[in-house]
């Protein structure tokens, strides 16, 4: 996009933060998955995830909500999706799980140490 346009932002950012709730509320009427124990999980962790939206857009607390409750429930969600009943949820959005789990944990607690540090100066 050449300008800045706040509407298109808000569009991009819903349609990230939205992604995983809707695709865990669309698993959730899949036949395999309405039909066994694994639609109370995922009715409960889709619900639980939208308790972010309490959070004003200004809090520091929003990014680590965001991580701890949808991120990390949804690993563990969809890893036993794919263990039980195969793949009625995309691997992709497992696979993008982990990587905003991972990042963000080595974004905001490794980058701290000083051997992950990039503002260190080197001796030579």
């Amino acid at each position: 996009m050449s300008q800045r346009d706040a509407r298109a932002e808000i569009f991009l950012w819903s349609f990230v933060l939205w992604s995983d709730t809707i695709e865990m509320v669309r698993v959730a009427g899949h036949h395999a998955v309405y039909r066994s124990a694994w639609l109370y999980p995922v009715y409960l962790f889709s619900f639980i995830s939208l308790l972010r939206i309490v959070l004003t857009p200004q809090s520091p607390l929003l990014s680590a909500l965001g991580v701890l409750l949808q991120d990390v429930p949804f690993i563990f969600v969809r890893l036993g999706l794919l263990i039980d009943l195969g793949t009625v949820t995309p691997v992709l959005g497992l696979c993008k799980n982990v990587l905003v789990t991972l990042s963000y944990g080595y974004f905001n607690f490794l980058t701290k140490l000083r051997v992950f540090s990039s503002f260190e100066l080197s001796s030579f």
